[in-house]
């Protein structure tokens, strides 16, 4: 899928996320393959890298997202980091940044910070103890 560059079209504008949409800021493919290499990956080669990329940061998400009750609660939100589909939804280039606009269900895994996952595991440890007391 190729991101189709809206930068003058868009101009002082952002995109705003509609019904169950969630649109996400795509991670940036790197020039070289590592810090202190000497190989450089060419342009034409890192715009299909690019297209390729499935992680991003959730730049807005939609009114209506995870709306639907029997996907329970809501499992990403504006900030995460998220992986999506690979070929989900639209993709545009706005001020030389990559967003793609994926329905709310193809987000498949939000990456959480390790410190945030101790503190919700000691949370609900803390939560079992109760119960059980």
């Amino acid at each position: 899928m190729a991101a189709i560059d809206i930068t003058r079209r868009m101009k002082g504008k952002i995109p705003k996320a509609v019904g169950w949409r969630i649109i996400i800021l795509v991670d940036e493919v790197k020039e070289t393959i590592s810090e202190g290499s000497k190989i450089i990956i060419p342009e034409t080669s890192r715009d299909g890298l690019q297209q390729a990329e499935i992680f991003g940061v959730v730049f807005d998400v939609g009114p209506m997202a995870y709306a639907n009750p029997s996907h329970g609660l809501a499992w990403c939100e504006v900030g995460d980091t998220v992986q999506f589909a690979r070929h989900a939804g639209e993709a545009w280039i706005i001020d030389g940044k990559t967003y793609r606009v994926v329905n709310d269900e193809d987000v498949v895994v939000v990456f959480i910070d390790k410190e945030k996952l101790k503190l919700v595991k000691n949370e609900e440890i803390q939560n079992e103890r109760l119960k059980t007391a």
